[in-house]
């Protein structure tokens, strides 16, 4: 009976000795629980017990602001129990998602997904790495790097339209764009435009202007609200060697800010002291400070501090325009330039904001 115990013991010693598990090197221990070990490849099914394998694929559409960076977390070793999976970045390296992270899309289970890095500072590097959670665990993957885009920003002055007022004019990428919305209640050769605070702006299709909520003090910081048809007058809004902003116009900015996923939060004006919070906005060279001016439709003015609306000067047929959108939660355009509406472009008896480009 000794000989079988002393036997025994020593085929648990050498079971015990010959099961080797390798921790994956870029585990991260959280609480108090222990880093679980990793099998990369094994496992079949993803149980619970095991961290995935993770890998980040290089970056690419960088840009000044923005860069797309994907992953894969293998299905084995835990990887379908993944509740989030992303990207996290910074401009050390070996970031980890105790700096800075933008979840994937899809953001949890295994496979490949992706994420946008947005908010980002031109001319700068960053590192980033995939990183994947399983219960107590986070697991990261390959380090990466890349260097976002030099900006092309600077003030080159003012321009004051016939009535006086004043705006900063700036120059982005290849165009000059006016800082503000525009303010006119008068045409480019002094012609008075229509204030038509009271009618229903259905009821006409003559250029016209108002101040949101018929309120003078709103247009100090909002600028004033024209239906199309005074964007499309010969006798112009804008001062003299300026128009307008075209479609064209707008698509080159957006495309030149990151993009019109992205351009939104590039954009805006950051912060809450206009758009009402949640604002996905950041801070950007360029202070293009884009506000919600709200809209006029019929006799109704709507969506002060929630949304903007601009028109450009491009038509689509005899009763509709090409504008552009933004709203307070999101970073990405609406309309005919980004996520598109039933129609991609709006009635001309809306009453929208207005900015101007040099020619």
């Amino acid at each position: 009976m000794k000989k079988i115990t002393i036997c025994i013991a020593m085929i648990a010693v050498l079971f015990a000795c010959s099961k080797t598990e390798t921790p994956f090197d870029e585990e991260l221990n959280r609480g108090n629980e222990m880093a679980l070990k990793g099998k990369p490849g094994g496992g079949g099914g993803g149980g619970g017990n095991y961290a995935p394998t993770v890998t980040t694929a290089n970056p690419y559409n960088i840009s000044r602001f923005n860069a797309n960076v994907g992953g894969n977390v293998s299905k084995g070793g835990g990887g379908t129990n993944t509740t989030e999976k992303g990207i996290c970045f910074d401009t050390s390296p070996n970031p980890t998602t105790a700096n800075n992270k933008f979840t994937g899309d899809p953001g949890s289970g295994s496979g490949g997904f992706l994420s946008i890095l947005s908010g980002l500072t031109p001319n700068t590097m960053y590192y980033a790495r995939a990183y994947a959670t399983n219960g107590s665990v986070t697991v990261y993957g390959n380090q990466v790097s890349f260097t976002t885009l030099t900006l092309n920003c600077g003030v080159v002055g003012t321009v004051q339209d016939i009535d006086g007022n004043v705006y900063t004019a700036m120059t982005i990428g290849t165009q000059v764009w006016m800082l503000e919305n525009l303010k006119t209640t008068h045409y480019s050769n002094g012609d008075p435009i229509s204030h038509e605070p009271d009618v229903s702006w259905y009821n006409f299709s003559y250029g016209a202007y108002c101040n949101y909520g018929n309120d003078e003090s709103n247009v100090a910081t909002y600028g004033r609200l024209y239906n199309w048809y005074a964007v499309n007058d010969s006798r112009s809004l804008a001062p003299p060697g300026w128009h307008v902003a075209t479609g064209a116009d707008w698509t080159t900015l957006l495309n030149y800010i990151g993009g019109a996923g992205v351009a939104a939060g590039n954009l805006k004006e950051a912060g809450s002291a206009h758009w009402i919070a949640p604002n996905f906005a950041y801070p950007n060279d360029c202070n293009f400070a884009a506000l919600p001016g709200g809209y006029r439709s019929g006799t109704v003015t709507g969506s002060l501090n929630v949304r903007g609306y601009w028109w450009s000067s491009t038509q689509t047929n005899a009763s509709t325009a090409k504008y552009l959108m933004m709203i307070s939660n999101e970073q990405n355009t609406v309309g005919s330039f980004g996520s598109l509406t039933p129609t991609g472009w709006d009635n001309k008896h809306f009453g929208y904001s207005v900015r101007c480009v040099k020619d």
